[in-house]
């Protein structure tokens, strides 16, 4: 017995979990020779004949679904209208649902019937070939036939009380979404139309499917999942007109189910080691879409956070290459389900961005001509019904792609392929710059760390050409150096000379000139700023070492937004007089990008707390006066007395409704909010007006309760009366304003509830928070009103409808090997149980692969 113990404490652990997950994906694996299904072939069926003039064998397979535990999802509420179904699975999981090769390298032709209640609609992929009414009229069938060559991974439908929207402009396109909500499906897509022209008009080629269905149903697991012709969508991308913060995430998430149809749908990947590529592609056309729609700043920001995100994420954790068969002849079998959420994530972005790499290298126009190519080769291969050899162009593959490349280009890029796609990591490069007056040129030192990384020989030290520009008294010049070691200097001559004038113009990189005060820059120095690849040609860290001056520069005078972005994460470092100045400036810029506004309004605030603490005599009025310079009545600057809401300026509307948080994220020496800060929140609470206003304002009241949560620090000291029967009383009285307010917020959203109640999530967030800092008692009872369950259980509970996100991964309540009431031996079994693992004799089960990586995180800590 005492040995059975031991044995059974050793299985669990995390290595014995992966060769589990391991050895379970491989008994499903049909090139393993292994299959959930095996249908023995009589004799009869076949002869030696058959070998060398192969004929057809049709198998019917009759099956029945029952309580599926994974691949079907049944969306049920207290509205019968409401409820609907849909297949939903984490990338190839159509094996959940109907027997088949569940995988990407499989193609059949396809017919698909589905017989429904008369009262409801089936939508599947395909084209709609029929539909017949039953003798009794009870129940309607769907036919849908998809005669282009399609894997079962790529098969989907949906069925529901739908409302039908046909697009305005493209009949073969229908919109559909769950009964009354037709008002919101027609304003979400009013833009799809242009996106449709956009693809076909770069690609040059037709939208590759004859008929296209976009369904918002409830309950899925991404914002959007896409089989062919057929995209399912959450229901929260849904919204009026009235709303302004959800629309820009809208039409992002509709421009990629779109790109999705042509590069993930349309063309799949050949093996595991080629899904980066179409998932790639697709983000990158998305881009340049979501470009042409929200403008190039937009696109410059996104690009830059997409840098960021990559990089941070390589520093810090092990990325597997997007394809080690670059570099390997050999890999070793790994499937789609071995990775997380996460790291797939990060993988299509930095595929993306080495997409956007290639077209510095050869060129927009010739990478665009390479996607059109593969999709005429597809399409010309695919429309063969019978030559199955002919298939293959439908397959994208990294050699392929290599291929198409060099064809296009006539440039051999296997070097720059197996670096950046065989490899993983990011360099790092550490950063700094001197003047050299008496050779009057810029010495640049740059010191590179080896990236951390998977592939051939780990990470790649990086070798190869970058751009450095430099931005002088007398313009902006460009330079391009080789790194090729990890600590490297290098000197770029200087076109400018030091001259003797109060005033002088400075042209800069974008043909702009401005005049610049001389006298308050460093008469002997006349370089501004150097930036080290400032078009982002490379995936790269970047660690600037450079004083506060060029900063302030750089804030002052650049116009590129990634720039800014630099420049203000920086000052954050320095809090000084000058930083504040350089701050405030950019806030009250409107030139600049509200996101780069946003910025400074937090690196400001982060600055003056600095300052406060230090006793250099800055006070949180400089933000307040700021905030009533830019959003309250002039004639009354000494009072809060907020403008009627006009939120048809939207950069001034995200500017204004992020302003009242920062500003509350100020703290003294103690580690308080200061009290004018409280007094500005009342006031702007007091005085907001939207009666006037076409937009709904439920965005803007919720980042006000955030506010007031942003300013709640804990107590100087516990009080003892906390634990008194009535808790209340021993509020101080701020935080009384402060929780009066929440729940005047928290009432009216009930009686007159906002468009998916940002408001209550705010409010218990912040009540949340008043308990967290030992304002109020911790107590779930208010939570248990919305939630109608038990504390921890109720999030497990969730977490085992697999239709949620497993949102206790993103915070878990305790860290490992903490002193908690809720870190339990039941609690440990009952994570380990949801893993999916049922060890048995003969065999194990997995259920949920998209849950496994964050439980299995989860039970770690």
């Amino acid at each position: 017995m005492l040995f059975l113990s031991v044995f059974i404490v050793t299985l669990r652990n995390l290595e014995y979990y992966s060769t589990c997950l391991t050895d379970a994906i491989k008994s499903c694996d049909y090139r393993e020779g292994n299959g959930e299904l095996v249908i023995k072939i009589p004799r009869d069926v076949y002869s030696i004949e058959s070998i060398f003039e192969p004929t057809p064998i049709k198998v019917m397979i009759d099956f029945m679904l029952e309580q599926p535990v994974s691949g079907v999802y049944f969306a049920s509420t207290d509205h019968p209208a409401y409820t609907h179904v849909y297949s939903y699975g984490w990338l190839n999981s159509s094996r959940l649902w109907f027997p088949c090769i569940d995988s990407y390298a499989e193609l059949c032709h396809w017919d698909i019937h589905l017989t429904v209640p008369s009262s409801m609609i089936a939508v599947s992929c395909g084209e709609l070939t029929d539909q017949v009414l039953s003798a009794d009229g009870r129940k309607k069938s769907f036919h849908y036939s998809l005669s282009f060559p399609t894997s079962a991974s790529c098969i989907g439908f949906a069925v529901g009380m739908f409302e039908a929207y046909p697009d305005s402009v493209l009949p073969d396109v229908t919109h559909y979404a769950p009964t009354q909500t037709l008002p919101l499906l027609k304003n979400t897509v009013s833009f799809a139309h242009e996106v449709f022209g956009f693809y076909e008009e770069l690609l040059s080629t037709r939208f590759p499917h004859n008929q296209y269905r976009l369904v918002f149903v409830d309950g899925i697991y991404q914002d959007i999942t896409s089989y062919a012709g057929l995209t399912l969508c959450s229901v929260n991308l849904l919204h009026p007109d009235t709303i302004i913060d959800q629309v820009m995430t809208s039409r992002r998430a509709i421009a990629l189910a779109i790109a999705e149809q042509y590069f993930e749908c349309y063309l799949l990947p050949q093996s595991w080691n080629d899904w980066w590529l179409p998932v790639s592609i697709s983000q990158f056309i998305t881009g340049l879409f979501c470009r042409k729609m929200f403008g190039g700043t937009d696109y410059q920001y996104w690009i830059n956070s997409e840098h960021q995100r990559v990089c941070e994420y390589e520093q810090t954790n092990y990325l597997p290459p997007l394809c080690e068969a670059l570099t390997k002849g050999e890999v070793t079998p790994t499937s789609f389900h071995s990775h997380s959420e996460m790291e797939l994530s990060i993988l299509r972005s930095k595929g993306h961005l080495i997409l956007r790499m290639l077209q510095q290298k050869i060129g927009h126009d010739l990478l665009v001509q390479v996607f059109n190519k593969i999709l005429t080769l597809a399409s010309s291969g695919g429309s063969a019904s019978t030559d199955y050899s002919q298939w293959q162009s439908v397959y994208l593959s990294t050699a392929g792609f290599l291929k198409l490349v060099l064809t296009v280009s006539g440039k051999d890029l296997s070097h720059f392929m197996s670096q950046w796609v065989g490899h993983s990591g990011a360099p790092l490069f550490h950063v700094s710059f001197n003047y050299i007056r008496k050779k009057n040129l810029v010495e640049l030192h740059m010191t590179q760390d080896t990236p951390r990384g998977g592939g051939s020989g780990g990470g790649k030290k990086f070798v190869g050409p970058m751009t450095v520009s430099v931005q002088e008294y007398d313009g902006y010049f460009t330079h391009t150096i080789q790194v090729e070691e990890s600590v490297s200097v290098y000197e770029l001559p200087c076109h400018s000379k030091i001259r003797k004038a109060k005033k002088r113009k400075m042209p800069l990189c974008h043909g702009e000139e401005i005049e610049i005060e001389v006298s308050s820059l460093d008469a002997e120095v006349p370089v501004l700023w150097v930036r080290v690849d400032p078009e982002m040609q490379w995936i790269r860290y970047l660690k600037p070492s450079l004083p506060d001056t060029v900063w302030i520069n750089v804030l002052q005078y650049e116009r590129d937004v990634v720039a800014q972005v630099e420049a203000i994460d920086a000052l954050k470092e320095y809090p000084s007089q000058s930083a504040v100045s350089a701050l405030s400036e950019a806030i009250t810029n409107s030139s600049f990008y509200y996101h780069v506004r946003i910025k400074a309004i937090e690196a400001l605030a982060h600055v003056v707390s600095d300052l406060i603490s230090s006793g250099e005599g800055v006070g949180p009025d400089l933000l307040v006066r700021l905030y009533r310079q830019l959003f309250c009545v002039s004639q009354y600057s000494n009072t809060t007395l907020v403008r009627s809401h006009d939120f048809t300026n939207i950069a001034h509307y995200f500017i204004h409704k992020a302003m009242p948080g920062l500003i509350a994220s100020v703290r003294n020496s103690h580690g308080h909010c200061p009290p004018e800060v409280l007094t500005l929140l009342q006031d702007i609470i007091k005085y907001s007006d939207n009666s006037s206003n076409k937009y709904c304002d439920g965005y803007f009241r919720a980042s006000l309760v955030d506010a007031l949560s942003q300013y709640v620090t804990p107590p100087l000291a516990v009080l003892q009366s906390m634990q008194s029967d009535n808790p209340l009383e021993s509020l101080q009285a701020d935080m009384k304003i402060v929780l009066q307010e929440i729940v005047q917020f928290l009432n009216i959203d009930t009686i007159l509830p906002t468009y998916k109640k940002p408001i209550t999530v705010s409010c218990l967030k912040a009540i949340r928070v008043l308990q967290r800092m030992g304002r109020l008692p911790s107590s779930s009872t208010i939570f248990k009103q919305y939630n109608h369950e038990e504390d921890l259980n109720y999030l497990l509970n969730i977490i085992d409808d697999p239709s949620q996100l497993p949102i206790i991964n993103q915070k878990t309540p305790f860290t490992r090997k903490s002193e908690s009431a809720l870190n339990t031996p039941s609690l440990v079994d009952r994570l380990w149980n949801m893993t999916g693992f049922i060890l048995a004799i003969g065999g194990l089960q997995v259920e949920s692969p998209k849950l496994k990586p964050p439980i299995i995180n989860a039970h770690a800590q």
